[in-house]
Order: structure tokens, then sequence, then C-alpha cells
């Protein structure tokens, strides 16, 4: 299935990062700028695990990525 090589194939080629609610607007603001593409792929938030949603309902993938350490 496709999202199952999306969620575990690897080949991580794009950057990622995290930035608070509160700065939304300076980060649009700086990828607009430098013409940056971004997508918005998920929500950190307190607690341990990862949960995958897929058509808003929460999803097991059936592959998992490399575990590095």
């Amino acid at each position: 299935r496709a999202v199952d090589c999306a969620l575990g194939g690897g080949d991580d080629s794009e950057l990622g990062f995290a930035a608070e609610p509160a700065r939304a607007a300076a980060v649009a603001t700086a990828l607009a700028a430098s013409a940056t593409p971004c997508t918005r792929i998920g929500t950190l938030v307190a607690g341990t695990g990862v949960v995958c949603y897929r058509g808003g309902k929460p999803i097991e993938p059936t592959v998992s990525g490399y575990t590095h350490f």
C-alpha cells in the first residue's frame, strides 16, 4: 500500500521542523520570503508514541521505519 511506503519506506528527503502555534504567522512569513514550500503534516502533543491518522481516523501502520537507536 502507498501509505505503508510513505510511513515506513525510508528515503527521507525533506526537512522536518516544529514550531509553536503562536509562531505560525512568523513561519509563514519566513517561508514566503524565501519561496520555500511547506506542508503541515502533524501536531506535537504531550505524551509518548506516534498516532497516525487517515481521513480523520487513527490507523495502525503495517510497517515501521528504521530504528535509529
